[in-house]
Formats: C-alpha cells, structure tokens, sequence
C-alpha cells in the first residue's frame, strides 16, 4: 500500500512540475523557456508568482517538501534561510536518482531477456485450429 501511494505521488509531482512550469510561463507576458530559469517564474515580483508557488509547494510535497514548507514563510519575506537548500537538493538528486534506478533495472532486465525468449513459435500446438 504505502509502495503504490508512494509510486503515485511520484506520478502526480511530475506531472504537476511540468504543467506548473508551463502555466506559470504563459501567465507572465514576455517570459522565455529557452533564456530564463524555472526558478524565476517563482521570484519575487514576477506575475507567475501568485500561481506558481502554490503549486510548486504542493509538487514539493509530493516528493519531499513537507520540511522545505517549514521555511515557506522566511522564503515569502525573503529573509534567510538555514536548510532549504539542502532540502530542495535532496528532493530533486532523489528524482534523479529514482530516475536512474529504474533506468537501471530496466537495461538489466532488457539483458536478462534471451532472444529465443522474444521469438514467437514457428509451430502450432497440437490441438489447436488453424
């Protein structure tokens, strides 16, 4: 149970990230995907703002954010912060590294798979109709 909740939340931050990161473009007149970081669109001032920092934190919260809300009030005012830094790292390096586990055991599953094993029978079954 807690493997599927978690596989789905998982689901759901990707998900999310990418629409954020899309809607909050369109929604500030003259940004660019190409030139400008993903982090701006969350910058103080910035007409993405209002819609992406909500939206960021729930994302946040589905892979690891619960702690990075902690400081959410310091980050609104701008002042310093001690460990979202550190917290942002390990939820992203955490994605990249889920990414790579499973990339992983897809290759070694893809090598434990013999040819012979992908190849359909040449011969019909005694009893069965052609």
């Amino acid at each position: 149970m807690v493997r599927e909740v978690l596989l789905i939340c998982g689901i759901a931050s990707s998900l999310l990230y990418v629409a954020t990161t899309i809607l909050g473009a369109m929604r500030w007149k003259g940004y660019s995907s190409t030139s400008q970081t993903v982090s701006e669109l969350s910058a103080i001032g910035a007409p993405s703002r209002p819609l992406v920092v909500p939206l960021f934190l729930t994302y946040s919260v589905l892979v690891f954010g619960a702690l990075a809300g902690l400081d959410a009030p310091r980050i609104e005012e701008n002042l310093p912060t001690l460990r979202v830094g550190v917290i942002e790292r390990v939820s992203i390096f955490g994605s990249l590294l889920g990414f790579a586990v499973l990339a992983i055991r897809l290759l070694r599953a893809e090598g434990t798979t013999s040819p012979s094993q992908l190849e359909r029978p040449t011969t019909i079954p005694q009893g069965i109709a052609r």
